[in-house]
């Protein structure tokens, strides 16, 4: 298939696809505006001004700033993580862009050539327009973790997607790969972070059109809910498959050696994890279920990972700690301690682990706590571990006080504009 000229440049460049972690590229945050400042995305912009045929005012206000905010929160991350070349940023604008070029000379044989420059039809537009940039935007979580670090990939912060963009949050982040979000929170979350992209002005406009506005809530996650009630039908995924409309984006990461081991220790983890049986455990295979945490032998697994890569098992270690995957206290892991689990009635609850030789022999083991929530988005299978009930962790060294601290500072960095780039204090 030959390629249209007319953005000038490709969007999907090929190539063989890196097997260096995921997580070990650290990407720059830069401001949306920056972003649209560059090569066939510049192009764009000015073509939807053109194609649009607003007044300037207008669409600097309206248009041009909620491509701003967009260009802000999705930086060039891939809309799939199994297709790093297609930036969701590329999609929306291509999608946005041929959708529009299609709809509005139909609208105008149906309704009339004047009919945008009416108070009806200028906000369906305008509805369009931001319902198509901004669909199913939360997708951008569906298969990836992202998180806030420094320029050596050493993880800062949790980013609060649902609060505010990169640009307000931090210089730099990464992704780990994952199923993150399902599918109807997906849909739910586009709504809150649309609503938090658009233009205060726009979004006002929309909503004093209570039935548009409706409609324009469902077109975020249903492609045809505002074309429908013109009776008009839009295939798309077949519009946009036929598209030559293509853009290029620069590649846009470095590759830290300050956490590359900690990184591809983490993913051959997650595989060792998802190949297992159903019936790991502790003792056996120095990985198992406690108290809702996946606890690992992290010393019998670092060195079989050193030992299978040629690795020093202290460098895998020490960069381990900077990931933001495990408790750290200072730079050092939070390692468990197990006991023996105590029965509802206060017995000591019988089995394997309850007898002291056993529990003695893994209580002299440092296992590392994984948090629920991220294991099961990271690591396939992780619900089908076996729950080891008969065992628990001892957290009288975390206090009460101490957790509530914690959570209080991680608010507190996650939802403040602070800089987040000077590394741990």
């Amino acid at each position: 298939m030959t390629r249209d000229t007319f953005m000038g440049r490709s969007i999907y460049p090929s190539g063989n696809r890196s097997k260096v972690p995921l997580g070990a590229k650290i990407y720059p945050v830069r401001p949306g505006k920056l972003r649209l400042q560059s090569g066939a995305y510049k192009e764009v912009v000015e073509s939807f001004r053109s194609l649009l045929s607003v007044p300037s005012d207008l669409f600097d206000q309206f248009y041009h700033q909620l491509l701003v905010r967009y260009a802000d929160f999705v930086q060039l991350i891939p809309e799939q993580e199994s297709l790093p070349s297609h930036s969701m940023l590329g999609n929306a604008l291509k999608r946005t862009y041929t959708v529009l070029k299609t709809i509005i000379p139909l609208l105008q044989a149906r309704e009339g050539k004047r009919f945008f420059q009416t108070s009806k039809g200028a906000r369906l537009l305008y509805a369009i327009f931001s319902a198509m940039l901004l669909f199913r935007v939360a997708k951008l979580f569906a298969d990836k973790h992202i998180v806030l670090c420094n320029d050596k990939g050493q993880f800062l912060a949790n980013w609060r997607y649902f609060d505010q963009p990169m640009t307000k949050s931090g210089r730099y982040f990464k992704m780990r790969s994952g199923d993150c979000m399902p599918a109807p929170v997906i849909a739910d979350m586009t709504i809150v972070l649309a609503k938090q992209m658009m233009p205060e002005l726009g979004f006002a406009w929309l909503a004093e059109d209570k039935v548009l506005l409706g409609q324009w809530f469902k077109a975020l996650n249903i492609y045809d809910e505002l074309f429908g009630v013109h009776d008009i039908s839009l295939d798309v995924d077949a519009l946009m498959h036929a598209s030559h409309l293509h853009f290029e984006h620069e590649v846009d990461f470095t590759i830290s050696d300050a956490t590359l081991l900690g990184e591809a220790f983490w993913e051959w983890l997650c595989e060792h994890v998802s190949k297992q049986s159903d019936s790991l455990s502790l003792e056996s295979d120095g990985i198992g279920l406690v108290d809702g945490e996946l606890l690992f032998d992290v010393d019998r697994l670092v060195e079989a990972y050193a030992k299978e890569r040629q690795v020093q098992a202290q460098q895998v270690y020490d960069q381990l700690a900077h990931l933001g995957i495990s408790q750290v206290t200072g730079d050092d892991l939070v390692f468990r301690q197990l006991v023996a689990a105590q029965s509802h009635s206060g017995v000591v609850s019988s089995g394997l682990y309850a007898q002291k030789p056993h529990l003695d022999a893994l209580d002299a083991k440092r296992f590392v706590g994984i948090d629920s929530v991220l294991a099961s988005a990271c690591i396939k299978n992780y619900n089908g571990l076996s729950a080891h009930d008969h065992l628990a962790l001892d957290r009288e060294q975390e206090g009460i006080f101490g957790r509530l601290v914690s959570m209080f500072v991680s608010r507190l960095s996650g939802g403040l504009d602070i800089d987040l780039t000077s590394g741990r204090k």
